[in-house]
Order: C-alpha cells, then sequence, then structure tokens
C-alpha cells in the first residue's frame, strides 16, 4: 500500500484499487492520488484487501472508492461488505455480480463504448447489478485505455460531493 497525503488534515479517505498491471507508480494513478488529495482526501492505492483494515483503522472521516477495470472487480466485495464506504468510482469491469447486489453506496460507474477488453455489454450487466439506488453510468466512445482524462475531474467532483454529504 502507498498513501498520498494531502498538505493539511485529511477530510477522509479514498481507496484507490489500480487496474491490471498498475502501482502506486502508474502516471494514471499518480494523477488521481495527486488530484484527490489536492481536494484534501488521503488517498490509499491498496493492491490487496488485507491492507484495508489497518488503512481504515487510521482515517475516522468519510471513505470512498475508486477502482477501474481490474481495481473494481477487487473493490466489489469489499463495497459490499464494508459500510463506512459511501461512495464509489467503479468500471471497466464485468463482475463478480453476486457481490454488485450487495454493494448499496453510490456509485459513478464508467464504460467505454468500443473495450476491447471487457465488453461493454458485460459492463451495463454489472452496473444494472448494482443494489444501489444512487447510480449514475456514464458512456464514453472508445476502447479500454482510452478512459477520457476528463473523467479524473469529473469523477473527483462526483466523490467530493457524495463525501461532504457524510
Amino acid at each position: 500500500m502507498h498513501l498520498f497525503n494531502p498538505a493539511s488534515a485529511p477530510r477522509g479517505l479514498i481507496l484507490l484499487a489500480p487496474g491490471g498491471g498498475q502501482d502506486h507508480t502508474s502516471p494514471g494513478i499518480v494523477a488521481r492520488a495527486t488530484r484527490l488529495a489536492d481536494e484534501g482526501y488521503a488517498v490509499a492505492v491498496v493492491r490487496s484487501l488485507d491492507e484495508v483494515p489497518a488503512v481504515l483503522a487510521e482515517h475516522p472521516g468519510p471513505v470512498g472508492f475508486w477502482g477501474i477495470s481490474q481495481g473494481a472487480r477487487v473493490g466489489l466485495p469489499l463495497l459490499a461488505a464494508e459500510p463506512r464506504i459511501t461512495a464509489a468510482v467503479l468500471g471497466l469491469a464485468d463482475g463478480p455480480v453476486a457481490s454488485a447486489q450487495l454493494v448499496t453506496a453510490p456509485v459513478l460507474f464508467y464504460v467505454q463504448s468500443d473495450d476491447d477488453l471487457v465488453q461493454p455489454d458485460a459492463c451495463r450487466a454489472l452496473f444494472d447489478a448494482l443494489g444501489s439506488t444512487d447510480k449514475t453510468l456514464i458512456e464514453n466512445p472508445g476502447g479500454h485505455l482510452d478512459l477520457p482524462r476528463t473523467s479524473i475531474e469529473e469523477s473527483v467532483g462526483w466523490l467530493d460531493q457524495r463525501l461532504a454529504e457524510q
């Protein structure tokens, strides 16, 4: 696990789960983590769910989750089991659907219409399976690796709004 700390006291915690082959040094992960830290959140880049209980114990404020692709698949069981996570950004994933039904936190979900790794229909099916009554699907053109740069600002604003309500 790697922790990005804000310049001031944290407003909350974002658990950021990288997609396949990424870690805390990957440019996209650094960009998301830095942007969230700029908003005042502590950001824990987690590759294993074993690390999560200790991180949650250290951060008493609101908790959000950001996981795309493999990060979403890893995060679904966590979202289903951890009530402290009150908002999540997910997408570009197709399961596990059994856990999806138990996710009740608000979700912002991304689909790429020309995804060559995860079929868009499978992504939409996962979105539909989410138990949350507050969920938003954003579909963009392009392949799996073409998630627009604007999604960082969009998702940070969305998480910030949801976590501020806590």
